[in-house]
């Protein structure tokens, strides 16, 4: 058998190749010719790592890895350290991941009749954020048990609960991507959706497993109330059709900012401002910056959708700051009181840790009347994509862009930020991936003067607009009195934003 060393993902300047994956529908081998015993260790001590491998034959087609791997979905599987490989002869390729703060190892090999060897594989880490405090969640997927703790920690996921019913049309049902659920099993998972055609929510409990189907209510809006009721954490698609009307009722507590492709209920875009593909993320994007431009202060989340669509676990993903560098296999509460706080990261690409006068987004600051504060934003940085530039978002404007180069020259800092009055400030980084959306972007910072938020007119008349669209949409629109009630509560707030543009 001839093995081909593994390449390890070549560390550009401030980023790394990219994975390349291959979709297909798996094919297996009825019996094996060879086997290749692989083994993935932590470079710096050797130790068994918990790894994703994507693998495929001589023609580029997936492997069936049932007979392997664990957690397996779509074209990839897990393993929990070391696997042994059960193929018929011929060519392999091969793409070892462990999420995106170690760099990626391909190779390829060569199976012969009775063949039998093994391989080594290193896992280099490129940036270590839970030593740093940060932590990982994946806050939407649908996977089945088997596996999964393999998995989260492959993808370096402290948290990643799992949706196990969905309520539609009144009523929940198992979720399509659990095959299998027992009546006894119901109550293991830790998160649920609601789907309608007036938008999708993520309800997840903080405290573990719930039995979401406790939940009652003959609308979205009655099952998030009662979520709530029940100190869960209700999450809002951020186009979601209903939007506006659930956070009149104060039905949200964040907002999923990156998810899925498509869902269940979403506002149709104005795809002229935001097409194709990069649209969609763009627009959920600018939903959630004209929430804060409107004065609320709900939290950016993300999600990978993986089990309702065949993505990775972790492909979108949030970071909470806990300021605890030594706890980094599971989110204990405190991840959940930060990220709740609003000291978040969205991603599904680069690794950004920003601070602004050393303290971590979400952080409120005080400004008297005559006053100007100015604010240093330092941020550290790692991606495996090319980062197109850096930006400050200020009050729902790009107040400054910088090329990558710059900023690196700059010693890692941002250009500063000035208020002589109320606001918010944020930090993006974005990919020149043409093909989706690839950006990381930080919850933001606020500046509040003599104790009063910033209420944009043009946010809030952004969301009045788009109750009146909804009133339009028989399918999608709430009762006509709910629709009332959130048409007074956005037109509270247009009284609110007086003389503010």
């Amino acid at each position: 058998m001839m093995i081909g060393l593994p390449k390890q993902a070549l560390l550009l300047p401030l980023a790394w190749a990219a994975i390349v994956l291959v979709d297909g529908v798996a094919g297996g081998a009825p019996r094996a010719d060879g086997v290749l015993e692989i083994e993935a260790v932590e470079a710096e001590t050797l130790t068994p790592l918990p790894v994703r491998i994507e693998l495929q034959d001589g023609r580029g087609r997936p492997v069936a890895a049932r007979r392997w791997g664990v957690a397996v979905w779509g074209d990839h599987a897990y393993f929990p350290g070391n696997v042994t490989l059960p193929l018929r002869r011929g060519n392999y390729r091969f793409v070892i991941d462990a999420g995106p703060e170690y760099l990626t190892q391909s190779g390829h090999f060569q199976i012969d009749r009775r063949a039998e060897d093994s391989k080594r594989v290193e896992m280099r880490r490129a940036a270590h954020l839970a030593k740093e405090g940060w932590l990982a969640a994946d806050l939407l997927a649908s996977r089945e048990p088997g596996g999964l703790d393999v998995a989260r920690q492959a993808e370096q996921l402290a948290a990643a609960p799992q949706v196990g019913h969905v309520w539609s049309g009144g009523s929940w049902r198992p979720a399509k991507a659990i095959r299998r659920l027992k009546e006894e099993d119901a109550h293991h998972y830790s998160a649920a959706r609601v789907e309608s055609p007036g938008g999708s929510l993520t309800i997840v409990s903080r405290d573990g497993p719930f039995d979401f189907r406790s939940l009652r209510g003959d609308d979205p809006l009655a099952v998030a109330l009662a979520a709530r009721e029940a100190g869960l954490v209700v999450i809002a698609d951020a186009g979601a059709w209903r939007l506006p009307a659930w956070i009149a009722e104060g039905a949200v507590d964040a907002l999923l900012v990156l998810g899925p492709e498509e869902s269940e209920g979403n506002r149709p875009r104005d795809r002229s401002r935001y097409p194709a593909r990069r649209g969609l993320g763009r627009w959920r994007e600018a939903v959630y910056h004209h929430t804060l431009g409107a004065g609320l202060r709900l939290v950016p989340l993300a999600g990978s959708g993986s089990g309702f669509e065949e993505t990775t676990l972790g492909a979108a993903r949030v970071y909470a700051h806990t300021g605890d560098t030594n706890s980094e296999s599971q989110a204990s509460p405190d991840w959940w009181d930060a990220a709740l706080a609003g000291a978040t990261v969205v991603t599904n690409g680069p690794l950004l840790r920003p601070k602004a006068e050393g303290r971590a987004p979400g952080a409120v600051f005080y400004l008297n009347h005559g006053e100007t504060l100015t604010f240093e934003v330092g941020l550290s940085l790692a991606t495996r994509d090319k980062i197109e530039y850096l930006e400050i978002i200020k009050n729902n404007e790009v107040a400054a862009t910088v090329p990558l180069r710059d900023w690196a020259a700059g010693g890692g800092r941002l250009p500063p930020v000035e208020f002589d009055s109320a606001g918010w400030f944020a930090v993006r980084a974005v990919t020149v991936d043409a093909d989706r959306y690839q950006m990381a972007q930080s919850a933001p910072w606020f500046v509040e003067m003599s104790g009063q938020r910033r209420v944009s007119r043009s946010s809030v008349a952004f969301f009045l607009e788009w109750l009146d669209e909804l009133a339009a949409d028989e399918k999608a629109a709430p009762s006509a009195e709910r629709l009332a009630e959130a048409q007074a509560f956005w037109r509270g707030k247009l009284d609110s934003a007086e003389g503010q543009p």
